[in-house]
């Protein structure tokens, strides 16, 4: 039992496109049929004690505002207020079950592309949290994954157009993105046609909303947000938590490891990431590790500290990926250290 629970703890990498199919193909397992009914029956029955919705949906609401001009905290992409605009026109309850229900299916889809556990996942205090602020990081990891299979099965107008969605958050959706462009397979003309989408869609938005950028550059830089909920390193450290980023653009990893080392990275040496983003992590093939996402739940006892904590899950993955390294750099030169020696006479 101990070792099927040990096993169960070691990453696994299966981003082969051939078994992606089959994977979403799957019937659902019995976890993963749970970790999609907990958190809809979370929001309809808090939305059913409060029709309001005082009480569930706060950053949704917050989104909301911006579609009736205050943009106090939309630091999204302006192409998004169109999709929130249709939002804001359903009743409140509506609209945050139908966004709740689109991130969990984009969850789910994330972890069966990336070969993640997704029931974890679903399960996890990240996914709960999300869904009671209405937040969108099932669009972003959605997003991400759907990236990746456009990409393996070469509709690369496709993966732009997932890149768009996935730039929901765009400061931690692009250092992944950007592995998953550099890591194809696929000529440079290619995986250039990845940007035609994005960049369209980001030019008719400055047509019909002009220079937003700058308004959002602006309110980042005056604004002030709640950070109670961030992890990174950057909160204590400050721009030294940059020199994670070197290790892992020189080192020569695998695929699958450099994913995870990007993902680590990301949630530790940026500026700003939300606890709920390490589903950002967990839907990669990490493992179980991903439980240790649920010490979420002190914060009942202890508060945001606890929320803090987490820090350590990326931490543990980007030493892992490392260590992992050197392991097998080690293992392949004593190999090669011992075929290279004179036979003895």
């Amino acid at each position: 039992m101990f070792t099927s629970i040990a096993k169960s703890l070691i990453p696994t990498f299966d981003l082969a496109p051939e078994r992606i199919d089959a994977r979403l193909r799957a019937r659902l397992s019995y976890g993963e049929l749970i970790g999609l009914a907990l958190p809809m029956m979370m929001t309809i029955g808090l939305l059913y004690l409060d029709p309001t919705g005082k009480s569930i949906g706060r950053d949704f609401r917050a989104h909301l505002a911006a579609t009736h001009g205050e943009f106090i905290t939309w630091v999204y992409p302006y192409w998004f207020l169109p999709l929130y605009s249709v939002l804001a026109a359903l009743p409140f309850p509506v609209a945050l079950a139908l966004l709740n229900f689109t991130n969990l299916l984009g969850i789910w889809v994330a972890g069966r592309i990336f070969n993640g556990k997704t029931a974890i996942a679903l399960l996890s205090y990240q996914t709960l949290f999300g869904m009671y602020y209405g937040q969108t990081v099932g669009i972003l990891v959605g997003g991400l994954a759907l990236m990746y299979l456009a990409m393996q099965c070469k509709r690369y107008w496709l993966a732009g157009a997932a890149l768009t969605l996935a730039l929901i958050k765009y400061q931690t959706a692009a250092p992944l993105a950007l592995t998953l462009w550099l890591t194809d397979q696929g000529s440079l003309r290619d995986r250039l046609k990845v940007s035609v989408i994005p960049i369209l869609i980001f030019a008719v938005s400055l047509i019909i909303y002009p220079l937003w950028p700058l308004n959002v550059v602006h309110l980042l830089s005056t604004g002030t947000f709640d950070t109670n909920a961030s992890i990174v390193l950057w909160r204590w450290i400050g721009p030294i938590s940059l020199i994670l980023w070197l290790p892992v653009i020189a080192v020569p990893l695998s695929r699958g490891h450099r994913l995870v080392a990007v993902a680590s990275a990301t949630a530790l040496a940026i500026p700003y990431m939300q606890q709920h983003d390490l589903l950002l992590l967990f839907l990669l093939p990490v493992g179980g590790i991903a439980l240790l996402g649920n010490f979420g739940y002190l914060m009942a006892v202890i508060g945001f500290p606890a929320l803090h904590m987490l820090v350590l899950i990326p931490l543990i993955m980007y030493g892992w990926v490392f260590v992992d390294f050197v392991h097998k750099w080690m293992r392949a030169a004593s190999v090669q250290l011992e075929t290279q020696q004179p036979e003895q006479i």
